[in-house]
């Protein structure tokens, strides 16, 4: 069985901005299910996983809808998979043939899940994504630098699962980013190494690649990223400038635009993490990788969607071996 992959964008063709619209909020949908399904799963001595409120729609809201989007996601699948799993056309895109799995799997029965998950939902990965299966993706970048868009239109056109990492703090931790301070090295690293890792590892095992919106800015969480080998591309967006005062300057108009979750606009005042994160990121722009890795690319975020998001695709393609 060879699925049709998808082709990203080149040159000056600009992405079907209506489609990838439609992937990506059936997929948050979708991811959401996944997620919640998994970090409630206590697997060995690793205890569930508590995930805070999105800093839009709480997870009850968003699994809300899920639920009432039910029939029309199964309609979806039906369309795609026949009643074993295997694709009814081996031409439409890839992405959404394994959207229409990862529907199966989070509205099977309990009993049920795991096998889907093996037969289907796995089986299909490894046709898509070759030996890349378990892949583990990372956008990076700071705050307001355009990480969670991008890496939600990215999963979307793959068709696999995206992770914001940030969803995993403590409601204490989310306070002292609420704010405007930065949260302590050992918050950080328990937050990373004892809630996302934890939770990422269980999808990578079960479902596949994954996209992971993290700022993962401190030397342990790179190292520890560097530490996958092959099994791990990273793209860091940034905002780039001639200064640290002009990146601050575009972040700032971006979090007043887009009312950023971390800091609370009609608390004014300054923002001492995201400078922190600015500063972080210009004194280590290369987050710890050589030049020549290719599991790293380095995206400015600074020109138009079009270009940025053609630019994620085109790196995330190479690496996941979709010429």
């Amino acid at each position: 069985m060879e699925l049709r992959r998808l082709e990203f964008p080149k040159g000056e063709e600009s992405p079907d901005w209506q489609k990838l619209q439609e992937w990506r909020d059936m997929n948050v949908l979708i991811s959401a299910g996944e997620v919640q399904h998994l970090a409630a799963m206590a697997i060995g001595d690793d205890p569930e996983i508590e995930i805070r409120e999105h800093r839009h729609d709480s997870w009850n809201e968003r699994l809300s809808e899920l639920a009432e989007q039910k029939e029309n996601l199964l309609r979806f699948a039906d369309e795609r998979l026949n009643s074993d799993g295997e694709p009814l056309d081996l031409e439409a895109p890839a992405n959404e043939i394994l959207m229409a799995a990862r529907i199966r799997y989070i509205f099977a029965e309990s009993g049920d899940q795991e096998q889907i998950a093996l037969e289907v939902v796995q089986h299909l990965s490894e046709k898509i994504f070759a030996l890349n299966y378990e892949h583990l993706l990372v956008a990076g970048g700071h705050s307001a630098a355009g990480k969670g868009a991008n890496a939600e239109y990215v999963a979307s056109w793959l068709g696999i699962n995206t992770l914001d990492a940030d969803d995993l703090h403590s409601a204490a931790a989310v306070d002292v980013m609420h704010g405007g301070e930065a949260i302590s090295p050992k918050e950080r690293h328990e937050w990373f190494f004892e809630r996302v890792m934890p939770l990422v590892g269980r999808y990578r095992q079960l479902l596949g690649p994954i996209v992971l919106q993290a700022s993962c800015l401190s030397e342990p969480i790179r190292e520890s990223l560097s530490e996958e080998g092959d099994d791990v591309s990273f793209a860091n967006f940034f905002v780039g400038g001639e200064s640290l005062d002009e990146s601050a300057a575009i972040v700032a108009e971006r979090q007043q635009r887009d009312h950023d979750y971390i800091r609370r606009p009609e608390t004014g005042g300054s923002n001492a993490f995201i400078a922190e994160q600015l500063k972080s990121f210009h004194a280590l722009g290369d987050y710890g990788f050589t030049d020549d890795d290719s599991r790293y690319e380095l995206i400015d975020t600074r020109p138009n969607p079009i270009e940025v998001v053609q630019a994620s695709m085109k790196f995330f393609a190479q690496r996941l071996g979709i010429k």
